[in-house]
């Protein structure tokens, strides 16, 4: 839950979000977009065997880059390694210069002090996140294409969508399941949200309102919450006057973390590499990032 702040008030943005029995909550982790809806929402604590535990329950798709074409992955590779140089200059020395294309492996091969390096690059990602983001951005696309033009009833809303199933939420419509998108857009059409219930004097209420669901035969549900102070520059506001976000929990142990690392570390530690730069919270071929791999949502709970 956020609350989008105005002088003499504000919106409430009201997400559900499915907690593990036996988890002890010991902080919540949110960030803001300008228009005043979350950016993400996560909450952060120990699991019934006392292993730290990140629960996250949504996330903005943010595009770090608006593009028509896939970016290709030696030219994300390229992008990876030339933040990864720029951050290291904090150091006042920087880690290589003169990027050119390696034999694969390595992706590239630099020069520093000490001569020619081989540099690798990896992304870290979560397979169940990734699978549900991509999900999810193809059927912002399905809308976008079925929905034809402003939406007058849900201009400068935010639509959070998220897919009921048994025992929890469940992933997106598929790609193929068109019958089920239409309807999901149609149901966008009919809309009329009431941002009046959300809407709430002072500091957080004792007692949340109940958001106005609107519920599709294939199990997708919405709701709307109004922007404040700014608006999103994405294709999708542009041409519909809305954006959306997606609403889907996902379990995250502090082993399992650490064991991806070394899976990336242990593919990569072959012959002719000798610098490896994992990226977290890099965007993806569509110039898309999200928040939930940024190192200052993982920081204190992966590093104890």
């Amino acid at each position: 839950m956020t609350l989008s702040q105005q002088p003499e008030g504000g919106f409430l943005h009201v997400l559900p979000m499915h907690l593990p029995e036996g988890l002890t909550v010991e902080a919540m982790v949110a960030s803001v977009l300008p228009w005043a809806a979350p950016c993400l929402t996560a909450q952060r604590g120990h699991a019934l065997d006392g292993e730290p535990t990140l629960v996250l329950g949504y996330e903005w798709s943010a595009p770090w880059v608006h593009t028509m074409e896939q970016i290709s992955k030696q030219h994300r590779e390229f992008l990876h390694a030339q933040r990864f140089a720029a951050d290291y200059l904090a150091t006042g020395v920087p880690p290589f210069w003169n990027l050119t294309e390696g034999a694969d492996p390595p992706d590239w091969v630099a020069e520093n002090q000490d001569g020619l390096l081989g540099v690798e690059c990896a992304q870290l990602t979560v397979q169940e996140r990734r699978t549900a983001q991509a999900l999810f951005l193809g059927l912002r696309q399905k809308l976008l294409l079925r929905l034809g033009g402003p939406l007058p009833y849900l201009m400068n809303h935010v639509v959070y969508f998220w897919f009921d199933g048994h025992g929890g939420l469940e992933l997106p419509l598929k790609r193929g399941d068109e019958d089920a998108i239409a309807d999901l857009a149609q149901a966008l059409l009919a809309h009329r949200p009431d941002p009046a219930r959300l809407w709430h004097e002072g500091g957080l209420p004792e007692h949340l309102p109940t958001p106005d669901l609107v519920r599709t035969p294939a199990g997708a549900v919405f709701h709307c919450a109004p922007m404040a102070n700014a608006v999103p520059t994405t294709p999708l506001y542009t041409a519909t006057g809305i954006e959306v976000g997606f609403v889907y929990t996902t379990l995250h142990r502090r082993s399992d973390a650490w064991a991806r690392v070394q899976k990336l570390v242990d593919d990569h530690d072959q012959e002719g590499v000798d610098w490896l730069v994992l990226s977290a919270g890099a965007p993806n071929q569509h110039g898309t990032r999200f928040l939930s791999l940024d190192p200052p949502v993982h920081s204190r709970w992966s590093l104890r």
